[in-house]
């Protein structure tokens, strides 16, 4: 209703064709996807759900900056990842966001992104690194909407910047507010939404998740999983012990 300014006609539409969307790619059955080159795909794509904002939320990270297109796509492949992603907004709806609002004793619905853009540059529109993004955009945007509360663009170059001047134009307004893009200073701003032992040391926080193999980019912790680890199976009876 949000994402469609509560214009029925577009809500409608927009539902259903969310409903034959799951029917087709059997979402109700996607916990049991077995994203099994995970670890491996880490390893070229540091990316992770870790720990929660000032306001409760899920913290989304990743260093698309660090990630080697090309390497992943021969780890894994489009429909794969495509999964993969789904995998995870799911694991959110059910799991993460639920955990986050018995925390934090209200509801929570949305999650905080933080996007790492250094030295990315005209890779970012053309060939597989614009249609590497799209995968994971064109999932959240058209089938789960309203789940990003904020997303800020860190260490944004001028070219990176300056694409973004332009698409912002193209974006509705109200996504388009929602999205911060910040040069290398990022973090005097990110310190007014996230603490620093909830932001890792690569990005000038103070956590490094010592406990899990592989740190904070291989941790997926928080309310949702208190030891952190991507060896959590997801089920009712795990989040009800959460609970």
């Amino acid at each position: 209703m949000r994402a469609r300014k509560f214009d029925l006609v577009k809500v409608k539409e927009m539902f259903t064709i969310y409903m034959n969307w799951r029917k087709e790619q059997i979402v109700d059955d996607i916990e049991n996807y077995d994203f099994s080159e995970q670890l491996s795909v880490k390893e070229i794509y540091p990316h992770s759900y870790h720990k929660t904002d000032k306001y409760g939320r899920p913290i989304y990270i990743e260093l698309i900056s660090q990630c080697n297109i090309d390497e992943v796509l021969k780890r894994s492949n489009e429909e794969r990842m495509m999964r993969y992603y789904i995998k995870e907004y799911e694991r959110s709806l059910k799991y993460r966001f639920d955990a986050c609002g018995i925390k934090a004793g209200k509801i929570i619905e949305q999650s905080l992104t933080i996007i790492c853009a250094k030295d990315l540059g005209i890779s970012v529109i053309t060939g597989k690194t614009k249609k590497f993004m799209k995968i994971a955009s064109d999932v959240g945007q058209n089938y789960y909407p309203e789940m990003l509360g904020n997303m800020y663009i860190i260490n944004a170059g001028f070219f990176f910047s300056a694409v973004w001047t332009i698409a912002r134009a193209f974006l509705d307004e109200k996504t388009a507010k929602k999205v911060s893009v910040l040069g290398s200073d990022y973090l005097k701003e990110l310190k007014n939404h996230i603490d620093l032992e909830n932001l890792p040391k690569a990005l000038g926080g103070t956590c490094d998740c010592k406990d899990i193999k592989g740190g904070c980019f291989y941790s997926d912790i928080g309310p949702w999983n208190p030891n952190g680890g991507l060896t959590l199976k997801y089920s009712e009876e795990i989040f009800w012990k959460v609970k």
